[in-house]
């Protein structure tokens, strides 16, 4: 096919532009955008529209995963021919009052940076004492980048981050129990170094990581800091290119809706 191809044509249009044409509401998620489904009845956005060469919609729900033509087709009740003439066709133009910004992430005034060689922070705490668990996050070369502690309570466990940094460039750098800033490196980074084609298994938590690592040692099992509600912060663009990313979310509504949020960022940044 050539660029003056009509079904090249058709398949490059511009799919934010056709669904917001057609009335639906995006929301900007990462470099992609979600939408209530259009191949299903769906009060519950589950619905990626992004680019990846041309660009496509997949529901997390129902699985449907299509590109302009098939689109348009949905929304026309049409054939395929009809459809592609539909699209080369017609100049369809973003409607921007129907996209929802991303609501922009507050920079944090802790600005965490790669500690010194052979550097670790003494992570007992007064109300707390010493952690029960510590897990370290690297960066893709293997080296340290700060570390998630946990520690035991009357009431239950209690998560504390501890990083490396300081509140302003005039203030010497120290170890304190802050968050990464944004954005937060994922844990298990230093694996895509060593495994460079293996299957990459995403799970909710430092524990459950460990134990799928475990289980699963031929796959390269990866997490993001701060839980469920912490999907956005997380630095997903190490996983640019991936084609073979599994997500594996917590036996919850939280945990599923964290790995679908998950999935609109990786599809952003052209993994699946």
């Amino acid at each position: 096919m050539t660029s003056g191809d009509p079904v090249t044509q058709a398949r490059a249009a511009d799919l934010p532009a056709i669904l917001t044409s057609y009335g639906v509401k995006l929301k900007k998620t990462g470099q992609a955008y979600l939408a209530c489904c259009i191949f299903h009845d769906d009060s519950n956005p589950s619905m990626s529209v992004y680019e990846q060469g041309v660009w496509r919609c997949h529901c997390h729900s129902c699985g449907a995963n299509e590109d302009s033509i098939g689109v348009i087709q949905q929304l026309d009740g049409c054939d395929f021919k009809t459809a592609v003439n539909r699209l080369t066709a017609n100049g369809f133009e973003r409607k921007d009052d129907r996209i929802i910004p991303e609501k922009l992430v507050t920079a944090a005034k802790w600005k965490h940076t790669k500690p010194p060689k052979d550097s670790m922070p003494n992570m007992e705490l007064k109300d707390l004492g010493k952690p029960s668990r510590v897990w370290c996050y690297r960066d893709l070369d293997g080296e340290p980048l700060g570390y998630v502690a946990r520690y035991e309570t009357a009431e239950g466990k209690t998560i504390r981050p501890w990083t490396y940094g300081s509140m302003s460039a005039n203030i010497k750098p120290k170890w304190e129990s802050k968050q990464f800033s944004y954005p937060r490196p994922l844990y298990g980074m230093d694996k895509l170094a060593e495994m460079p084609d293996s299957q990459i298994l995403l799970v909710e938590g430092e524990k459950a990581c460990d134990a799928a690592q475990e289980l699963y040692p031929m796959l390269c099992c990866m997490t993001w800091p701060g839980g469920s509600n912490s999907v956005k912060l997380a630095d997903w663009r190490v996983l640019k290119g991936r084609d073979n990313v599994v997500l594996w979310p917590d036996n919850d509504p939280a945990g599923e809706r964290a790995m679908l949020e998950v999935g609109r960022y990786l599809f952003g940044v052209d993994a699946e």
